[in-house]
């Protein structure tokens, strides 16, 4: 399911920072009569500039796979060999789809990622944020081997790693709350993705409680038709989510 979590990821982004509309026109019905007016895809929230709404939806996309950290062969866990290997190790060792799918491992994940992004600089008069270079730099790292780059050409990840630390951590620096809720909204849609197939997701109360396991398998197994279609369905909304965006910025 790695690429239905990433777009998930993308189209959570759009919906939640996204200005995106739809135009619609006026509508005739019976005795029903609708305006002309837009249909609003996005919640905007933050209303953040352009460049800021592309990143938060790349950084829900990249952080819809950290979950599966807990999977040796993982993108995330192959990114950054051999860094990204060894913090795999103690969570598989958990087993698949228990700490990193769950809301204290969410929880966990954002307060390490708020922590690094809390201390700031100021640079050529400008206040940045160093730690948030962190998370960029991992999810350069996935995207490349998404892309296809193999964890055996690690001085390319992390080649990529470091341009991404750099950009990330070198920008002009965003609120606190940022990075934090980018990365454990993306989790978030990991684990919806995961609920909504025959598998599901564990007990929201891990570890206190492993049972009931999260199940509400609209999609049926992983990889089948039916997610084959929502996959497609979000690439569709992402596709215009990203439209309006651009037009935004044009």
């Amino acid at each position: 399911m790695g690429r239905s979590h990433a777009v998930s990821g993308l189209a959570g982004g759009v919906a939640l920072f996204s200005p995106a509309v739809l135009p619609h026109p006026a509508l005739h019905i019976g005795p029903l009569d609708v305006e002309a007016g837009v249909i609003p895809l996005g919640a905007y929230l933050g209303h953040m500039s352009v460049p800021y709404v592309a990143l938060a939806c790349v950084v829900l996309a990249v952080c819809a796979l950290i979950p599966d950290w807990d999977t040796p062969s993982s993108y995330v866990s192959t990114c950054l060999p051999p860094l990204s290997g060894a913090i795999s190790k103690p969570l598989t060792a958990l087993g698949h789809r228990t700490l990193t799918h769950t809301p204290l491992g969410f929880a966990l994940f954002g307060l390490v990622v708020a922590a690094a992004g809390a201390p700031t600089a100021m640079l050529a008069g400008t206040l940045i944020r160093p730690g948030n270079g962190v998370v960029v730099a991992l999810g350069a790292a996935m995207a490349a081997r998404a892309l296809g780059a193999k964890p055996g050409c690690w001085p390319v990840l992390w080649c990529v790693g470091v341009v991404g630390f750099l950009l990330g951590g070198l920008m002009p620096a965003p609120a606190l709350w940022f990075m934090p809720v980018a990365v454990v909204a993306g989790m978030w849609l990991h684990r919806i993705g995961d609920a909504i197939t025959t598998q599901g997701a564990p007990c929201a109360a891990w570890p206190v409680l492993k049972r009931p396991r999260l199940r509400l398998p609209v999609l049926g197994d992983a990889g089948s038709r039916r997610e084959h279609a929502l996959f497609w369905l979000m690439c569709l909304y992402v596709a215009w989510g990203w439209l309006v965006l651009l037009l935004t910025a044009w």
